[in-house]
């Protein structure tokens, strides 16, 4: 490696046993903790390129700017989301979308520093320069920022282009819920529930090797605690189910007896009906809005060597700790964003659980305000609302009419269901769109029967974009 460079025509991935490099590159990954749907991404906090700028008096002759010659090359995407009004909008959307959908591919690049744009540049010098000593030719290549007279070169700067078109779009049957498709919503949740209650007691009650069938498990599955290949085990049910999601192709009904059935179901039911106030569904959602936000920062110092760094003013608010590479502020631990709801879903109840997010903005204020004494809709139940009578709700005799009785978050919890439960990530062209949400005023107007119709919008770029010019100099 000393001697001659990577050959990148060499694909390892083809090469190579997934079994053999897999171990070797975990570490790029994002860890167990901080991942969403248990997708694995690399960790873009660990990108960074190394620049080679020779060397002034034994040190490294960086550019003006630079504190180090290795550059985090991670980009800011969350900037779009800080002006997102609620989550799943369209700015969270494009927080979401814009840098990962191949959609976007041809879009311009933003979040980023001058010294990653500086440092994009000294790749590309290094890429044409290759390219034209290849061909033999006298030429010298130089890439940089445009100057003034350069933007303005083939006549007036074209400001417009400083921002992102989307469509106006008819969400209209999107936003809109019928009583059959909440009905559907509610029969799915439900069967979750007893898979899940199945699930927790079936060792007791069940063959384990039939137990096993419930989860959506492979055979043997990368350790990355033991960091080996591991065997799956039917012994250890609480641990498998950490790993693997249940597995819905599996029908319990006619797998199990019903008196195993019956006995693990038994707390479920009250007079042979479902209790109401125990349907229950968990999801959950990234706050790119709060991960978005820089926040303060202190210089602190600290032990006998005085060690000294910057960290976050308020640690349990959203702020990004410095990263001391040209001053890339970046979060330490991604999982405090991973927002985890859970509600009561069925008509008539109004009942979520208080999340982390209430629960840092309020810190315990029992009128459920921030510092700035702003109301948090933090999501606590009304005194008594889980052991309160609901009627009824009638999905069947009207299936095609908007449901009626229910909240906004039951809503949202429905939109999820439909929308992203299956659609985590998607590449189409119309991502930011297709699990796109309406606010709760949104709602109520779409419930009320009105035809929803997004307009047509132009957003402007959060952070700056830059432009390159190539120049060439003869020999």
């Amino acid at each position: 490696m000393g001697k001659a460079p990577w050959n990148y025509d060499f694909d390892w991935r083809k090469k190579f046993d997934s079994k053999k490099y897999i171990p070797l590159i975990v570490d790029l990954y994002t860890r167990p903790n901080e991942r969403f749907w248990r997708q694995n991404p690399l960790d873009e906090r660990k990108f960074n390129v190394r620049l080679n700028y020779g060397k002034i008096n034994g040190q490294a002759a960086l550019p003006l700017g630079f504190t180090d010659d290795y550059i985090n090359v991670s980009k800011d995407e969350h900037a779009w989301a800080g002006e997102s009004q609620h989550p799943f909008d369209l700015r969270y959307n494009l927080a979401h979308y814009y840098g990962k959908s191949a959609h976007f591919l041809d879009e311009p690049v933003l979040g980023l520093l001058g010294t990653q744009a500086h440092a994009y540049m000294i790749f590309l010098e290094e890429k044409y320069q290759q390219q034209i000593n290849d061909l033999n030719l006298p030429y010298k290549v130089k890439v940089s920022l445009p100057t003034q007279h350069e933007l303005n070169e083939n006549g007036v700067y074209p400001k417009e282009k400083l921002s992102f078109s989307t469509e106006g779009r008819d969400l209209t049957s999107q936003w809109q819920i019928t009583n059959s498709e909440y009905k559907e919503f509610m029969d799915f949740v439900i069967d979750s529930i007893k898979r899940e209650q199945i699930y927790y007691n079936a060792y007791k009650h069940v063959d384990e090797i039939e137990w096993a069938k419930m989860l959506a498990y492979k055979k043997v599955y990368f350790d990355e605690f033991e960091l080996n290949w591991t065997p799956f085990d039917v012994a250890h049910p609480d641990e498998n189910r950490a790993i693997f999601n249940l597995n819905y192709d599996y029908n319990w009904s006619k797998r199990l007896s019903d008196e195993a059935i019956n006995a693990l179901l038994e707390k479920l039911y009250q007079n042979d009906s479902l209790i109401k106030h125990k349907i229950l569904y968990t999801y959950y959602w990234v706050d790119h809005h709060e991960k978005s936000k820089l926040g303060d920062l202190e210089w602190k110092t600290y032990g006998e060597n005085q060690w000294s760094t910057y960290e976050c003013t308020d640690f349990y608010k959203a702020c990004r700790d410095l990263e001391m590479s040209n001053g890339v502020r970046r979060h330490e631990d991604n999982s405090r964003f991973i927002i985890k709801e859970e509600l009561m879903v069925y008509p008539g109840y109004d009942c979520r659980t208080c999340n982390y997010k209430c629960e840092v903005l309020c810190q315990g204020n029992p009128d459920h305000q921030d510092e700035n004494g702003n109301y948090i809709d933090c999501g606590r139940c009304q005194e008594g609302e889980q052991f309160k009578k609901v009627a009824e709700y009638d999905f069947d005799s009207k299936p095609d009419e908007l449901i009626q009785n229910i909240t906004y978050h039951q809503a949202l919890a429905y939109y999820n269901w439909k929308y992203q439960k299956d659609n985590v990530f998607s590449d189409d062209e119309d991502a930011i769109y297709e699990d796109l949400v309406p606010s709760e005023e949104e709602f109520k107007r779409a419930q009320s029967g009105e035809k929803m119709i997004i307009p047509a919008q132009q957003i402007a770029y959060p952070t700056p974009v830059f432009r390159y010019v190539v120049h060439l100099f003869k020999q």
